[in-house]
């Protein structure tokens, strides 16, 4: 598939049912991409382009996940932990 543009995305793999030789295709956004046979060790060793710019230094980390301790904060009563530090970690 040359669409490099749908890498680390949830796409919807088609398969025909009917005639077994048709060849499967990939649906994103109600657009149909076909697959067709590649070499594995070539592709393997084939250059690719950076998938986004790096990102800038300043954009916030994910915040901390963490559901049991927000099970034990409702639990025991106390307020929802939320306060957050310069990084975007959990305080």
């Amino acid at each position: 598939m040359d669409a490099g543009h749908l890498a680390s995305r949830v796409v919807t793999l088609c398969r025909c049912l009917v005639d077994a030789r048709e060849a499967p295709s990939v649906e994103d956004e109600n657009q149909r991409i076909a697959l067709h046979p590649v070499d594995p060790v070539r592709n393997s060793r084939r250059e690719r382009p950076w998938r986004r710019p790096h990102l800038d230094e300043t954009a916030p980390r994910h915040p901390a996940f963490d559901p049991p301790r927000a099970l034990l904060d409702k639990t025991v009563g106390r307020p929802p932990a939320h306060a957050t530090d310069e990084d975007g970690g959990e305080a």
